[in-house]
C-alpha cells in the first residue's frame, strides 16, 4: 500500500509495540529502533533530511529537532521555542517574542527566525507559531499543541496546553494565507497531556490518524470533520511528554540503513 515509506517507532514512554501493530495493520512498514523520540531526531522534508545532531562535539541542530516544525504542502508551521537558543535569534529580545515591544518588533523577532529556518528549508513558505509555557501548562514543541493535516486541509490548535497569547492570532493568519480550516479545541478534560501530538500519515487521498484511545475529544472533532482515526492504548496517557507523533517519524525506505547507521551513531 504505501511501498516508498518505512515509519521509525520509537520507545516513548512505553506502548511502541501497540502503536507499531496498529501502523504496520494499515499497510505501512515499521521499524521498531532503540530512539527514544525519533521525531526529535531529523525533520524529511521533500526528499531531503535535516539532522538535529551533528558529529560528535558540534552545537546541536535545533532547525533539524523535529517537534518544532509540522510538514505542510509547500509550508511549514515553526514553533518559536528555539528562539533563545538558535545563534541566530537567541540575541532577539525574548520580550520582542512575547509582543511585548509593538507588533513591528514582534513581525521582526518572527521574520529573522523564519529567515533561519528558510537556511535548511528553501523556497518554502515559513509561519512563526509561539509555544512554549504559561501558567505552567506547555511546551516548546509545536508538535505538543497543533496538529496539521494536509489532505483534509485542517489544521487544530490545543487552547489548554498552549496557552501563550499570540499563538492563536499567529496561526489563524497561518491558516488563511494555506488554505487551512482552523478548529479550536480547549481539551482540558482530556485524562491526555498534549493529545494533539498525534500522528498522521497522509496517504493518496486520506489522512489517517493515529490518536491516543483517551483522547475522546479529539476523536470526537476527527469523526465530525470526516477524519479516519485509529486508537492506539498508550500506558502513560498523562504524563506531561511525547505521543505518538514524538514516538515515530517517516523515512523513505531506500533510506532506511543509511539512516538507522546515523541515529545508531548519535
Amino acid at each position: 500500500m504505501n511501498d516508498g515509506l518505512e515509519i521509525l517507532v520509537g520507545q516513548g514512554q512505553g506502548g511502541a509495540v501497540n502503536l507499531a501493530r496498529a501502523i504496520r495493520h494499515n499497510g505501512y512498514r515499521v521499524t521498531l529502533t532503540t530512539t527514544q523520540w525519533p521525531r526529535d531526531e531529523f525533520i524529511r522534508h521533500e526528499s531531503n533530511y535535516v539532522f538535529a545532531r551533528g558529529p560528535p562535539g558540534a552545537e546541536p541542530n535545533y532547525f533539524g529537532e523535529g517537534g518544532n516544525v509540522l510538514v505542510g504542502n509547500g509550508f511549514l508551521l515553526c514553533g518559536d521555542g528555539i528562539s533563545n537558543i538558535a545563534r541566530e535569534s537567541r540575541s532577539i529580545p525574548p520580550s520582542d517574542f512575547l509582543g511585548d515591544n509593538g507588533p513591528e518588533k514582534l513581525e521582526a523577532a518572527h521574520s529573522t527566525l523564519a529567515s533561519a529556518y528558510r537556511n535548511f528549508f528553501s523556497d518554502t513558505r515559513i509561519h512563526v507559531i509561539p509555544t512554549g509555557k504559561c501558567d505552567g501548562i506547555g511546551h516548546n514543541h509545536i508538535d505538543m499543541s497543533v496538529l496539521l493535516l494536509n489532505n483534509s486541509k485542517i489544521v487544530y490548535f490545543d487552547a489548554h496546553h498552549n496557552r501563550i497569547g499570540l499563538a492563536l492570532p499567529c496561526l489563524q493568519r497561518a491558516a488563511q494565507s494555506e488554505g487551512l480550516s482552523l478548529r479550536v479545541m480547549d481539551d482540558h478534560a482530556s485524562e491526555v497531556w498534549y493529545p494533539l501530538n498525534a500522528l498522521v500519515l497522509d496517504g493518496a487521498s486520506e489522512d489517517l490518524v493515529y490518536v491516543d484511545s483517551k483522547a475522546t475529544a479529539l476523536r470526537a472533532a476527527l469523526k465530525k470533520d470526516g477524519v479516519r482515526a485509529i486508537a492506539v492504548d498508550l500506558p502513560q496517557h498523562y504524563d506531561p511528554c511525547g505521543k505518538q507523533n514524538c514516538m515515530t517519524n517517516t523515512i523513505c525506505f531506500d533510506d532506511k540503513d543509511r539512516i538507522l547507521r546515523r541515529l545508531a551513531a548519535g
